[in-house]
């Protein structure tokens, strides 16, 4: 497994699910190449930053957009946030917004958030002494910048902010175990699998008219919450290059579900699916 590389995503969410990652990167700093940043979470997150760069001052740092959980950057929202001010819209509800007869106002907030983010992240790499800081390589939480409109919004600022890489996910199939299909988890995933494949085939035709960057093959949509060696001997096996293997060994505490304004959000965060590809990555 030593040749494989692993992608990471939610860092910066929470505190714990920060100091748990900066702990996994101890652990094994040469298994996991790139990492995603979550900004608008923690005010703490350049501090955390500056440790993964002690650790690894080779990883590369993406910004991962986040649009559904914790509070925005931005100020003066009325329709993507809720009466606290807390994100109100999961993937569903802003795939559905595009036929909502306010789009163009939530089109507008999300645009102005997404800017925040990005200057906030731009800003963080200069802090850290970041090797590229005027670079932008950019996924998101949950993987919302693939609809296509989200997408179309981030194409929009891709010149003026430098955005040289997208996450695509372009994933093939793989049935990690025959038994996978006796189990609700992967009808789940599988459901995302088939929206994320569609939306990936609309947004590549957009990227190549743009010349931006993004990996040719992708894994983690598929097997979500339940990574194990039998599906990365599987990965290797394609001999596929210029992929990427997502993880989400992202473990938080019961107490920061303040963050969230949902508890129900926070027991994504510490359910056994969490500590089980925490603990894979620990020891592969």
């Amino acid at each position: 497994m030593s040749k494989i590389k692993f992608h990471i995503d939610d860092f910066g969410l929470t505190k714990s699910i920060s100091n748990n990652l900066i702990f996994l990167l101890k652990k094994k700093p040469n298994s996991i190449k790139t990492i995603s940043i979550i900004v608008n979470t923690n005010k703490k997150v350049n501090l955390f930053a500056k440790k993964i760069l002690k650790i690894n001052n080779k990883i590369s740092i993406y910004l991962h957009l986040n649009l559904v959980d914790g509070k925005p950057l931005s100020k003066k929202l009325t329709k993507i946030v809720n009466t606290k001010g807390f994100f109100k819209n999961s993937f569903l509800k802003l795939l559905l917004i595009r036929f909502n007869p306010f789009f163009k106002i939530y089109k507008l907030e999300i645009k102005k958030e997404i800017e925040n983010q990005i200057k906030v992240y731009l800003k963080l790499l200069k802090n850290i002494n970041y090797k590229n800081p005027n670079q932008i390589y950019l996924d998101s939480h949950q993987h919302l910048h693939m609809l296509p409109w989200v997408f179309d919004l981030i194409l929009e600022l891709s010149k003026k902010y430098n955005i040289i890489f997208i996450r695509s996910t372009s994933e093939p199939f793989i049935l990690s175990d025959t038994t996978n299909i006796f189990k609700v988890w992967f009808y789940k995933n599988l459901l995302k699998f088939i929206i994320l494949r569609t939306f990936n085939y609309i947004n590549l035709k957009k990227i190549k008219l743009k010349n931006i960057k993004t990996n040719q093959f992708f894994y983690g949509i598929i097997n979500s919450g339940h990574m194990n060696n039998n599906y990365i001997k599987k990965i290797k096996k394609l001999k596929k290059s210029n992929y990427q293997i997502l993880f989400h060994p992202n473990i938080a505490h019961k107490n920061e579900k303040n963050i969230f304004d949902n508890e129900k959000k926070i027991e994504y965060y510490l359910s056994k699916e969490r500590a089980q590809e925490y603990n894979f990555l620990g020891k592969n």
